[in-house]
């Protein structure tokens, strides 16, 4: 406990949507240091993407991205069907036309919800968790920019462009 506590401390804190301030590789090794290997593993192996795995020690966020799973699925057929979509959760920006706005709001949202997590946890390893994948989803953020968006776009447009500026 003591060692979680000191790492949490450790660690500056996070705001949505800000440059991360420690990288993914820092906060891997200051954890390493400080805890247990297999509470470190089992850090170590969190993913986004994966966070289904953990549900005991994120208690309730499996069925939060249950219900997020079940929104974008009622977003999809609602295009589709060219209708307003009945949403359970996400917020009404996610409905946005610009894939960028959307996927800002539903990170926001996820954000929102990790908190949420994190409301009565004082020094825990649920605490650790989020701040990882807060960490993770800082990082993603940081990735969606402008310019080099449009060099991603513009070399999947015309690969033969790409290929010449080699």
């Amino acid at each position: 406990m003591a060692n979680i506590t000191y790492l949490l401390c450790s660690l500056p804190s996070l705001s949505f949507a800000q440059h991360p301030p420690i990288t993914m590789d820092d906060f891997l090794s200051d954890a390493k240091a400080q805890l247990a290997t297999g509470r470190f593993q089992k850090l170590e192996s969190l993913n986004f993407r994966e966070v289904d795995t953990f549900n005991k020690d994120l208690k309730g966020f499996k069925d939060i991205m249950f219900q997020y799973r079940e929104d974008v699925k009622e977003i999809r057929k609602a295009k589709a069907e060219k209708r307003s979509p009945n949403l359970m959760v996400l917020p009404n920006e996610v409905v946005s036309k610009d894939p960028l706005v959307c996927e800002k709001a539903i990170m926001k949202w996820q954000w929102d919800e990790l908190s949420s997590l994190e409301v009565g946890e004082h020094f825990t390893f649920t605490e650790l968790l989020v701040y990882k994948l807060k960490l993770q989803m800082l990082s993603r953020l940081e990735s969606f920019q402008a310019e080099k968006g449009r060099q991603v776009l513009q070399a999947i447009v015309n690969p033969k462009m790409k290929e010449d500026n080699s």
